[in-house]
């Protein structure tokens, strides 16, 4: 079904992070991947499948109250804006009337370049400082040196984490975590919302690579 509805209303990436901080929030993203997911194509890392597709609508159309669903901002001043219009009426179906949105973009600095700063870098390790955290990853991801206090590590497979999620979700739930920061491409946002109310898991997707090159 096609949609020719306006855009909602979207945070920008300093108004997300700091919603996510100030209210405790889990954030699932919805890039490409996701949103090639939901209509039942993949994407590089992920083979899409039915279960996949509606969960990751209903994250969309109706979040847990304490998730919070990250969308393509469409923000002309993006060096990539132009390109996220040829998902906007496919997706606008998928989005709720009276759902808050942030951004999509808060680890992208190829698609905002204003985070690619070393304030916008103390807001992310802020966020995990002095917290019991966990980092959901593949076994190949570079954490080193990303953050103050030596976090648990759960990792995830490169490809098809989804087919694992529910082992994931256990496996995380088990380090007692307060935090959680994940890597994991479209099963990232589906485990935000199922950890959502139990502990905040945040996907920050290449966020954690943005902290790498701005250590402190």
């Amino acid at each position: 079904m096609i949609d020719e509805s306006p855009w909602p209303p979207v945070m920008g990436e300093f108004e997300t992070l700091e919603l996510i901080i100030a209210q405790g929030l889990s954030y699932g993203s919805f890039g490409d991947g996701e949103i090639q997911c939901i209509h039942g194509r993949g994407s590089m890392s992920q083979t899409s499948s039915p279960a996949l597709a509606a969960e990751l609508r209903g994250i969309l159309m109706d979040p847990h109250p304490l998730m919070l669903p990250g969308i393509p901002t469409l923000d002309p001043k993006g060096p990539k804006s132009a390109r996220w219009h040829r998902f906007t009426a496919r997706m606008r179906p998928h989005l709720g009337e009276t759902v808050i949105y942030g951004s999509a973009f808060l680890g992208a600095r190829d698609q905002c370049p204003w985070i690619d700063t070393h304030e916008y870098c103390e807001m992310l390790r802020g966020m995990a400082r002095g917290k019991r955290l966990c980092i959901v990853a593949s076994e190949d991801a570079r954490l080193d040196g990303l953050v103050e206090n030596g976090p648990s590590v759960v990792h995830c497979p490169k490809t098809e984490a989804y087919e694992v999620i529910d082992d994931l979700v256990t496996r995380v739930l088990a380090t007692e975590p307060e935090l959680v920061l994940m890597m994991a491409g479209a099963t990232a946002p589906c485990m935000a919302s199922r950890l959502a109310g139990r502990v905040q898991a945040v996907d920050l997707g290449r966020g954690l690579g943005l902290l790498r090159m701005h250590r402190a």
